[in-house]
């Protein structure tokens, strides 16, 4: 097997293990460093078991990207399998796309002489996972043409907390739908669409009449169930383009996207759409209690706005609403100024 110099060795492990790992082991690189000066054979076999022992994934890659080494026991976790890849090119073992990711990055890291961060996904035996890599050359490789070491991490369980915390900041936890701060961000977004491409976007404000009245009469369980119910029938009757949120309580808000070219032709279609559903939230709601019904006043406002500001955009379709509420509820009313 190859000999890794002690240079590569220590700057390999300042760079990729230690940063891997926070900088936790920096006191173990500075052990591992003396012994390697002290005796090369019994630095190299100390390195092959650091690398072994540790919980990522260690290669040696050429500049074409042929597997020269591997060092790790993570055949889970590794395309082809660890045993079976050494002497194999990427391309013979990843869909193109992938393998053409990981040469770039050998390339970029050798042309810039320097360590590359990278994330990436790739279908393993274990399942499809995410990667985070450092990947270094090697300054004195004792292998045919240039190379690189790259250190490989399964993040994939930390990708998936992130994703759910990410959930949980932009989503209701109870209908899990958009929140608030979510449609302020697509509000926002949309304003600026619709001035680029001179269309009218629609925001319907729908308030769930009498709500009240049902968490008062039945409790707040079954009122959940209604809530969680509306959601569902909110989000099958709009488009892939549109979008459902649940603002707060029995308060959600609708964007329809590009409704029209002009203010007459939006208002058309967010009419059709807002009366389709009244008629959809109209029908009975099965609940652990019996079936319940409930209606909905309905508010429009529409974008592009002179101002970009999400909240007034939501305050104009919620004032429409009151009017539709003030009309005798299961209305619907568009904003209008004065």
């Amino acid at each position: 097997m190859s000999i890794i110099e002690v240079t590569v060795v220590e700057g390999i492990l300042r760079e990729t293990v230690v940063q891997l790992r926070g900088g936790a082991m920096t006191d173990h690189q500075d052990d591992l460093k003396r012994k390697l000066i002290r005796n090369s054979d019994e630095g190299y076999k100390t390195l092959l078991s650091v690398l072994d022992a540790i919980p990522e994934m260690a290669f040696i890659l050429s500049k074409d990207g042929e597997y020269l080494d591997v060092f790790g026991s993570h055949d889970s976790l590794v395309a082809g399998g660890s045993k079976d890849i050494v002497g194999k090119n990427v391309h013979q073992i990843m869909p193109e796309e992938k393998a053409d990711f990981i040469v770039e990055t050998i390339h970029k890291a050798l042309l810039e002489k320097r360590n590359v961060a990278v994330e990436y996904e790739l279908d393993v035996p274990k399942g499809n996972c995410v990667f985070e890599a450092g990947v270094a050359p090697l300054d004195k490789p004792d292998y045919d043409g240039e190379a690189v070491i790259w250190f490989a991490r399964d993040i994939t369980s930390r990708k998936e907390e992130e994703d759910k915390l990410r959930h949980l900041a932009f989503n209701d936890p109870l209908t899990g739908l958009p929140n608030r701060r979510l449609l302020e961000q697509r509000l926002d977004e949309e304003n600026a669409r619709c001035n680029r491409h001179h269309q009218v976007s629609a925001v319907l404000f729908i308030d769930l009449d009498d709500f009240k009245l049902v968490n008062d009469e039945f409790g707040h369980r079954v009122g959940d169930e209604v809530l969680v119910a509306v959601s569902k029938r909110l989000e099958i009757a709009i488009r892939r383009d549109d979008f459902a949120c649940r603002l707060a309580g029995d308060e959600f808000v609708i964007l329809l996207s590009m409704v029209g070219s002009g203010l007459a032709q939006a208002k058309e279609n967010a009419q059709a759409t807002a009366e389709n559903l009244l008629s959809i939230l109209d029908e009975p709601i099965k609940t652990e209690q019996g079936v319940k019904t409930v209606s909905a006043s309905i508010g429009i406002s529409f974008l592009p706005c002179n101002h970009s500001q999400s909240e007034i955009i939501i305050s104009q379709a919620d004032k429409a609403m009151y009017m539709s509420k003030l009309s005798g509820k299961g209305k619907i009313s568009f904003y209008e100024k004065n």
